[in-house]
């Protein structure tokens, strides 16, 4: 069964003519600016006509600076139809091991930090397995 990617996004985007349907979403890990959000719309979603984009909960409009995005609902304004982008992309692609050992060295590591041993940042998605982006590329 294929992994359940949309687990633990805390950003959800929306048509603001259809606000029950969610168009995507990602996780904010502290990482992602208002205008880094603006630029991965203007890939996803195909528009005639700019958007404008608004917290659903504050009404704050997301503008294109370095702010921090907020975790929240947010509502895509846009005065021709919104269609989601389906064009095929890559899903990261790692490398892995085909020795058994590494893989009970891992398990054993991340069971007991709980975070990325060359950063020692802290994976607050550990607790359900999710350990996308502290796996190292060889």
């Amino acid at each position: 069964m294929p992994i359940d990617r949309s687990l633990g996004r805390n950003v959800q985007f929306y048509d603001a003519t259809s606000p029950g349907d969610a168009l995507g979403g990602l996780i904010q890990n502290g990482s992602v600016t208002e205008a880094n959000f603006l630029d991965m719309l203007a890939i996803l979603l195909i528009t005639k006509t700019p958007i404008r984009v608004q917290e659903r909960d504050s009404g704050h409009i997301v503008m294109r600076t370095n702010t921090r995005l907020e975790a929240g609902h947010y509502d895509v304004y846009c005065d021709s139809r919104i269609n989601v982008n389906y064009e095929p992309w890559v899903y990261r692609i790692m490398s892995h091991s085909v020795s058994g050992r590494d893989g009970a060295f891992t398990t054993g590591i991340r069971g007991r930090d709980g975070r990325c041993v060359i950063s020692g940042v802290v994976n607050r998605y550990a607790f359900r397995g999710g350990w996308f982006g502290f796996e190292a590329a060889h």
